[in-house]
């Protein structure tokens, strides 16, 4: 179970952008995972894991050196020695 939720974690916020946390890079550690509860009617369980990752948040009016490869609705990626990438503590829910 827990290598489920690794590889599920991974998977679902590595990447993803988010006004709360900014773009999430990379999982580090996980330093908690809840015991499982069981959701009434569905059958289904929800575990909250806690992690820490690799995050960039950029504020208004900083300055980073970087290239920009791509710009969707939500964020716009970026590679290159920004050089302002910070780590964060934060809550998934499966």
């Amino acid at each position: 179970m827990k290598e489920f939720l690794l590889r599920n974690l991974h998977g679902d916020v590595e990447g993803t952008c988010s006004g709360r946390v900014g773009y999430i890079i990379c999982v580090l550690t996980v330093t908690n995972i809840s015991p499982g509860k069981v959701l009434p009617g569905s059958g289904l369980a929800e575990f909250v894991v806690q992690y820490q990752a690799i995050v960039f948040k950029p504020y208004k009016g900083e300055v980073v050196d970087a290239i920009v490869t791509s710009v969707n609705q939500v964020c716009s990626l970026c590679s290159g020695d920004a050089g302002c990438s910070k780590f964060c503590h934060t809550t998934w829910r499966l």
